[in-house]
């Protein structure tokens, strides 16, 4: 029997919807010294049922179960540990591979010899978000094109991740393959307590990279698709319901279990202060950008959830930009605190800037799009939130 040149591991967690897709993807792999361990994650619906029907003809795909729900850092340890390849790779259950992913990402990470070598992504649109957003994953796409290379030296591999422009590598496991020794040895150190519902990516490869010497960036060699729409992290594009963003926000542990681990991680101060600043930043914004997919209803709840999760940081660079329109025309028109806060805003803008006058007041509460414009966001959000959502107070 020929060994095992690559493991893929695939968390899921009531996955059926897009369990074909992804097992097919892995179906047609060129490469045959391949294993496919899917983790279930304790799933309610008729996920594994339906694994073992679509992969029943194929023994190189197996399932491991939790039996209850953990996380998706507790599904993917398990799936490390259990891992025979020679390689890992990673692949969530709503994204696909290439026919010729397996093959071509052993080859070149061989070829090359180094511990990790980081590919490309094609996004694809499923139809449940917006333009701007595929358009806004594009761009950061472009981005990470700048990261190519070789990179031979633990010093350089170091550099490259704790930098002030490239920290993260996307923040995501996907699009790589890694040595499978490095991340059996890194892993099995690793047992946070808290909850990791999101951002669990950045903590495993924060904790992986002081093992790591040599990296290869080739991002031009798109192997994995990424199905924008279909994932926790993409509901929010239509209306995200509350029970999802306790999920999100669970980010503050995963900064959390980063902060515990790099108190003793074999890395430069330096080091350590650009990964605690700059997953902050990630976790964090992410955390806020979904707050505004909430429904409109949701919403006060949202904020103290951020807030209870956060902390006093929980509105740190707060990306607004236009959401902040469709809260208002909430606030302003169909809750039953309406009324206040629209005095409160009238009161705020005459407070808070000298160039509005009554015309222009009256035209922002009849246009909320306007006076989400006139007014500064992050003080209205501070006011919205203190007078009306920490405890109830109205």
């Amino acid at each position: 029997m020929k060994d095992t040149l690559v493991s893929v591991i695939v968390p899921i967690y009531n996955g059926t919807k897009t369990l074909q897709r992804c097992v097919e993807s892995l179906k047609a792999q060129s490469l045959k010294e391949c294993e496919f361990i899917f983790v279930d994650d304790g799933s309610t619906d008729d996920t594994v049922e339906n694994f073992y029907k679509l992969t029943s003809k194929d023994n190189r795909f197996v399932i491991l179960q939790m039996g209850k729900r953990t996380d998706p850092f507790q599904a993917r340890k398990q799936g490390i540990l259990a891992a025979n390849g020679k390689y890992i790779m990673f692949l969530d259950a709503d994204d696909t591979f290439i026919p010729k992913a397996c093959e071509r990402a052993y080859k070149t990470i061989s070829r090359k010899n180094v511990d990790l070598f980081l590919f490309g992504s094609r996004p694809i649109k499923t139809g449940t978000i917006s333009k701007q957003t595929l358009k806004g994953y594009r761009r950061y796409l472009r981005f990470e094109n700048k990261i190519k290379g070789l990179y031979p030296t633990k010093e350089l591999c170091q550099k490259l991740f704790f930098n002030e422009t490239s920290f993260g590598f996307a923040n995501s496991l996907a699009k790589k393959i890694f040595k499978t020794d490095i991340l059996k040895q890194v892993i099995v150190k690793l047992a946070p307590e808290q909850y990791l519902g999101y951002g669990q990516d950045l903590y495993q490869l924060i904790a992986t990279m002081p093992k790591i010497s040599s990296i290869y960036a080739n991002n031009k060699i798109v192997l994995h698709n990424y199905f924008l729409g279909d994932g926790v992290s993409q509901l929010g594009y239509t209306a995200m319901p509350i029970e999802k963003f306790s999920r999100i926000i669970s980010s503050a542990n995963t900064y959390s279990a980063i902060q515990s681990f790099l108190q003793s991680a074999d890395l430069s101060e330096g080091r350590k202060q650009i990964a605690l600043k700059h997953a902050k930043k990630s976790l964090l914004t992410s955390a806020q950008r979904h707050l505004w997919y909430l429904n409109d209803t949701d919403l006060p709840q949202g904020f103290v959830m951020l807030k209870n999760a956060w902390g006093s940081s929980y509105l740190d660079n707060m990306p607004i930009n236009d959401n902040i329109a469709r809260v208002n025309e909430f606030i302003l028109n169909n809750s039953s605190i309406c009324e206040n806060i629209k005095t409160e805003i009238k009161n705020f803008l005459i407070d808070h800037s000298t160039n509005f006058n009554s015309k222009s007041i009256s035209t922002t509460e009849q246009h909320p799009k306007a006076l989400a414009r006139l007014i500064s966001p992050l003080k209205w959000v501070n006011r919205f939130f203190l007078k009306h959502c920490e405890g109830n107070k109205q």
